[in-house]
């Protein structure tokens, strides 16, 4: 299954290498690139590895050929993905998460919050895979990609399965096939994944549709603003609520939702990042280090500093000092 042959895959996109089974191919960013390459696992199913590094956004110009459809089943393995999925709408892939969508809203925005990303892409035509799938299966394989497709690309919104062992361990082994095995493995890991989706996620299940308004994003990020840009605040979490005029609850939920992790936890990240930026570029003491990330305390500084960084804060000076 070429995917040129279903879809425009963007004036940003181009192919670097071709041959029998596999291509690879080259997305350019605003402020880096990423790397795709795909594997034709049979008739109707394509397999792709991305591997985006230093990039933060891809705008995509992805659009599917007129009568074409396609299963859509996006797994994140490494950072982690904003995406412009509707004309006010944003969903967000964490780590072990599996986006499931029809392949129709593509054509957008990509954010790439951590500026890097590593991921498993599999593309199927619901008729052509079917018919693939019962030629290796003559009495008949128990599941439908047509019926999945139906199942999971109904509603408005991409379905998505939050990450579990289950769905870990199919996508994690496709990195491990050895060359000479890899077609072979392919086929029997997607027919794992599609044996999984067609029994094990019931209607209603742990499968939802998921994302948030443009608004809401927004919200959200007016937040985070705040926050990192005036590290001496310790406002909690009610009083931002009031500011914000944000409902407690949802601004809690929202903020993971967009950032992966709570405030607290997310402003604790952001305030040892900046203080390892100032060990490594500056010969401020660390007591001015702490107090300028919002410490007044040295000691629970450095603790927290051990915490998050893995080594005290002198530790990781002396290190960094090294590696110049």
């Amino acid at each position: 299954m070429d995917i040129a042959n279903y879809a425009d895959m963007g004036g940003n996109v181009r192919r670097v290498t071709h041959d029998t089974d596999h291509s690879v191919w080259r997305a350019e960013g605003t402020d880096g690139q990423g790397i795709m390459t795909m594997h034709d696992v049979m008739p109707g199913i394509t397999l792709m590895f991305n591997d985006f590094t230093s990039v933060w956004n891809l705008e995509s110009g992805f659009k599917l050929t007129p009568g074409s459809r396609m299963l859509c089943l996006n797994y994140c393995r490494e950072g982690r993905i904003e995406w412009e999925s509707g004309t006010d709408s944003c969903l967000y892939l964490d780590v072990g998460d599996l986006g499931i969508d029809d392949h129709a809203r593509h054509e957008s925005l990509f954010r790439f919050p951590f500026g890097h990303y590593r991921g498993v892409t599999v593309c199927l035509d619901p008729d052509i895979a079917d018919k693939s799938l019962r030629s290796m299966f003559p009495e008949g394989f128990p599941v439908s990609v047509k019926q999945l497709y139906e199942k999971f690309c109904s509603g408005d919104k991409p379905s998505v399965l939050r990450g579990g062992a289950s769905i870990e361990h199919i996508f994690c082994e496709m990195y491990s096939a050895q060359d000479c095995f890899r077609d072979a493995y392919l086929k029997l890991k997607v027919m794992e994944l599609l044996l999984f989706l067609g029994s094990s996620i019931p209607e209603g299940g742990r499968i939802g549709q998921y994302g948030l308004t443009r608004a809401q994003v927004d919200k959200v990020k007016e937040i985070e603003r705040a926050i990192t840009s005036d590290l001496s605040s310790h406002k909690t979490l009610k009083e931002l609520s009031q500011e914000f005029e944000f409902p407690y609850a949802s601004m809690q939920r929202w903020f993971k939702e967009v950032y992966g992790t709570s405030v607290h936890v997310y402003l604790t990240r952001y305030r040892m990042a900046q203080a390892a930026t100032l060990l490594r570029t500056t010969s401020k003491p660390i007591g001015e280090v702490a107090f300028e990330v919002g410490y007044t305390n040295a000691s629970k500084f450095a603790s927290t500093f051990r915490n998050v960084v893995g080594m005290a804060p002198g530790d990781y000076r002396e290190s960094a000092g090294q590696e110049r």
